[in-house]
Parts: C-alpha cells; sequence; structure tokens
C-alpha cells in the first residue's frame, strides 16, 4: 500500500504542478502582445485560407498554420503572410526544409520569464507547395547508406519567379 500511495502522490504533485503552468500560460495568453499576434495569426489563416491547430503543455504553446499547394516558396501569399509576422517582434525565428514532401516550415518563438515561471509561443509555419512548382525544385544530394536500396537525400532548390516580359504598363 505505501508504494502506491506515493505513486499516486506524485501524479497528484504532477498535476498540481501542471495546473499552476497552466494557469499562467493562460494569463500570459491574455496580455495585450501575445493577445495581438493570436489574434493576427486567426486573420492571417482566414486570409490566405490555412489551417490553424493549436497545442498547450503546461508553459509551452505552440500553433500551427498549414499553407497547402503554394505555386512554391516565392508565392505572393506566403510572402505577404511572413512579411506579417516579422511586425510581431519574435524573440528566435528558424526555418527548417522537409524536401522529400515539398515543404519549409517557419518557426517564430515568443518566451518570457513571468513572475509565475517560463511561458513560451511558438508558430510554426508550413508551406507546402506543388511538386511541379516553377520556383522550386526537388534535387538529389546524395544517398543514404548503408541499406539494401539506396534511399535520396533531397534538398530544395529555390529560384525567384521569371520576371514578366510585358508589365501593365506596356501591354495593350
Amino acid at each position: 500500500m505505501g508504494k502506491a500511495y506515493a505513486l499516486k502522490a506524485a501524479f497528484h504533485d504532477a498535476a498540481d504542478k501542471k495546473i499552476a503552468q497552466l494557469r499562467v500560460s493562460k494569463k500570459w495568453l491574455a496580455t495585450p502582445p501575445i493577445a495581438k499576434i493570436l489574434s493576427s495569426l486567426e486573420y492571417l489563416a482566414e486570409k490566405y485560407d490555412a489551417k490553424l491547430e493549436n497545442y498547450i503543455d503546461g508553459s509551452y504553446v505552440s500553433v500551427y498554420m498549414t499553407l497547402d499547394k503554394l505555386t512554391g516558396l516565392k508565392d505572393e501569399s506566403l510572402a505577404a503572410l511572413l512579411y506579417s509576422m516579422e511586425h510581431h517582434n519574435a524573440n528566435d525565428t528558424s526555418t527548417s526544409d522537409v524536401a522529400a514532401s515539398y515543404s519549409r516550415t517557419y518557426c517564430y518563438r515568443w518566451n518570457e520569464y513571468t513572475e509565475g515561471g517560463y511561458v513560451s509561443l511558438n508558430v510554426h509555419i508550413a508551406a507546402n507547395f506543388k511538386e511541379d512548382s516553377e520556383t522550386c525544385k526537388r534535387v538529389i544530394v546524395g544517398y543514404q547508406e548503408p541499406s539494401k536500396e539506396a534511399r535520396p537525400i533531397y534538398k530544395l532548390e529555390c529560384v525567384d519567379p521569371v520576371p514578366a516580359t510585358e508589365t501593365p504598363a506596356t501591354a495593350q
């Protein structure tokens, strides 16, 4: 009985800690700067037809925004969305490619040490583009070894779109 009681007490202590972390996160998420970011994400998701999901684990809050079927990583809607994100002054930003899936993820992080503890908001924007993109291609840079069958290692190569030969002023 003693060990079972100790385990039960440990679970209760862990649950109490998690509840306290969630309260700190909830309070921080309601602060004007963070509330503005969250509001902006809802607006941007609607404007650019992006899927929006969220996850919270104590002091870590994550938002996942997914844009599908972009023309490439130079897509105008993606550029506008990323430009909007820059105005929120994230503490840290990064990108990672999943070349095998024709995708790049842009991460923005805001974090702070509050009197209640550490809190963090992480926004992940997944930009999925078409396989036949004219501006971004998946290229093989090597093969994974050893295996029975060599599996390719990919990377993304993106170029600026080719400018149109006619401008609105000259086209008539």
